[in-house]
C-alpha cells in the first residue's frame, strides 16, 4: 500500500484560476494558511524526513513544474526511494515534449500525473484558468498520455461547468484518459472571493456528476467522486476514494471540513469528509446519515 506525503513547494503558478483554493497571495482568505516558495534545501530536508514515514509523495502547489529546480526535486524523490511520485499539474509545462520526456525519463514507472482539466471548451477553460491556458494544457495532457500509463485527470465541479460534466468526461475519455476524478469545489481562496460565480448547490450538481461517471465508466475508464458528503451521492458513494482511505488520511480540520450532529449516527462517519466548512456560509445542507 502506498502512503502518500503531500509536499507543497509553494503557491507560485503559471495560471490565475478564478477558483484557486491556494492562491499565491497572503492577503486572500485561505484556511490552509499561506506558504511562501521553499528553497531547494528546505524541500530536500522535508522530503528526506517524510521518507521515514511515507513511501509515496505528492508534489502539488501552486504549479510544481514551473520551478527551476523541478528536475532536481524529482531526482531527489527517486534517490530517496519513494515508490510513487505523483505530480499535480495544470500540464502547461508539459506542452514542451522535451520537458515531458525528461520528466518521465527521471521517474520511470514511479510516475503518476494528476492533471487539472476543468472544461472541454476553450472559452470556458481560459476563463476559469485566468489565462489563455487551454491549448498548452491540452497539448501537455496529450504528451503525458503518449508517454505514461499513469495519467489521471481532476475536474473541479463548480457553477460554470457542472452542467457540462458528462461532455467533459466524454472529451477526456476520447483523448485516452482512463482515470477521471470529479471534485466538489472548495470555497476557499479565490473560490471564496468569487463564490457567487463559482460555488453551486451540491444538490444541483450531483445528477450531472452521476451522469459524468456513467459516461466515463461506459468508456471503460475509472471515475471517482471526491469532497462531496457521502449522503449526497447516494448509491454512487462507492466512487468516493475517501470511503476506502485509512482514517488518519481523512481531513478533520474544522476550518476546512465539517459535519452535522446527525452525522454521528452514520455508518460512514469515520470516513466521510462531510462538507467544506465555508459551503455552509453560503448554502444550507441537510445531512442524511446512512444507518
Amino acid at each position: 500500500m502506498i502512503n502518500y506525503y503531500t509536499c507543497i513547494p509553494g503557491y507560485s503558478c503559471n495560471n490565475a484560476c478564478i477558483f484557486c483554493t491556494r492562491p499565491n497571495d497572503p492577503n486572500i482568505p485561505n484556511v490552509w494558511g499561506f506558504i511562501p516558495d521553499k528553497t531547494t534545501e528546505q524541500l530536500f530536508k522535508e522530503l528526506t524526513k517524510a521518507r521515514k514515514s511515507f513511501n509515496g509523495v505528492i508534489l502539488t502547489g501552486g504549479e510544481p513544474a514551473i520551478r527551476k529546480d523541478f528536475f532536481e526535486i524529482l531526482q531527489k524523490c527517486v534517490d530517496l526511494g519513494f515508490e510513487k511520485i505523483s505530480i499535480q499539474t495544470n500540464a502547461k509545462r508539459f506542452a514542451d515534449k522535451n520537458f515531458a520526456e525528461r520528466t518521465v525519463s527521471i521517474l520511470g514507472d514511479r510516475a503518476d500525473f494528476f492533471v487539472s482539466f476543468h472544461s472541454h471548451r476553450r472559452e470556458l477553460f481560459n476563463k476559469l484558468s485566468g489565462t489563455k491556458a487551454y491549448d498548452e494544457a491540452l497539448t501537455g495532457l496529450k504528451n503525458l498520455l503518449s508517454l505514461s500509463k499513469q495519467v489521471r485527470t481532476n475536474t473541479v465541479v463548480m457553477k460554470p461547468n457542472y452542467r457540462e460534466l458528462p461532455e467533459i468526461a466524454s472529451f477526456l475519455c476520447g483523448l485516452g484518459v482512463k482515470a477521471l476524478e470529479f471534485m466538489s469545489v472548495h470555497p476557499n481562496g479565490m473560490a471564496w472571493v468569487n463564490n457567487m460565480q463559482i460555488v453551486p448547490k451540491i444538490e444541483d450538481t450531483v445528477p450531472f456528476v452521476r451522469k459524468a461517471v456513467d459516461v466515463a465508466e461506459s468508456d471503460g475508464a475509472k471515475a471517482t467522486i471526491t469532497c462531496f458528503p457521502l449522503c449526497a451521492l447516494g448509491d454512487y458513494r462507492n466512487r468516493a476514494p475517501e470511503l476506502f482511505l485509512p482514517e488518519f488520511m481523512i481531513v478533520k480540520n474544522p476550518k476546512a471540513r465539517t459535519k452535522g450532529k446527525e452525522c454521528e449516527k452514520c455508518k460512514y462517519y469515520r470516513n466521510c469528509w462531510g462538507l467544506w466548512t465555508n459551503y455552509l456560509k453560503i448554502f444550507d445542507f441537510k445531512f442524511t446519515p446512512f444507518l
